[in-house]
């Protein structure tokens, strides 16, 4: 018993007595508050963290959209987003032109341009075009063609681009060739 009493000081008085409040207090919380009371207004913003949810807590109906953004998202739930890597694409469209109404080349990467009759333009450029697939459409640039239509073909080595006005009479017009190869 004397070991006891030297033991009761002051601090040691103190602390129990406040381990006990504060389980009673705790316990008191636990055992009166009916389930499911304490909800959004209760809560301070940011109050709860993800070690305090656990595991299918929360769904995604449960939550606002955009709220969540991909750098909330782990690493490996984003690539299974992304899904496996495939072959790589075509190289896409390297070769471009856009000729005005007189035939000169004011924009692209073609070498020649020569024309082939009324209303058709003959474009070189410094690689193989077979196997490519040539597009072109009308443009407004530097005069507007107005109505019209435009075909294009490969011929040889080059591309063929034929420009027909609004009464389908060929007639030289301004356009863009796009060749995708």
């Amino acid at each position: 018993m004397q070991r006891l009493r030297d033991r009761l000081t002051y601090a040691n008085v103190v602390a129990t007595m406040a381990l006990f409040v504060a389980l009673g207090g705790s316990s008191y919380a636990a055992l009166t508050l009916p389930r499911n009371s304490v909800g959004a207004k209760q809560l301070k913003r940011d109050s709860v963290s993800k070690s305090e949810l656990t595991s299918g807590s929360v769904r995604s109906s449960e939550i606002r959209n955009g709220s969540i953004t991909v750098a909330d998202v782990s690493p490996n739930a984003q690539a299974v987003l992304r899904g496996p890597a495939g072959p790589p694409g075509p190289a896409g469209v390297s070769l471009r032109s856009s000729i005005d109404v007189t035939g000169a080349q004011v924009a692209g990467n073609a070498t020649l341009t020569e024309p082939a009759g009324p209303g058709k333009r003959l474009i070189s450029f410094g690689s193989s075009v077979a196997g490519c697939t040539p597009t072109a459409s009308l443009a407004r640039i530097g005069s507007d063609p107005g109505a019209g239509s435009i075909v294009t073909a490969i011929e040889g080595s080059k591309i063929a681009v034929e420009m027909y006005n609004s009464a389908g009479v060929k007639a030289n017009l301004p356009f863009n060739l796009l060749v995708a190869c």
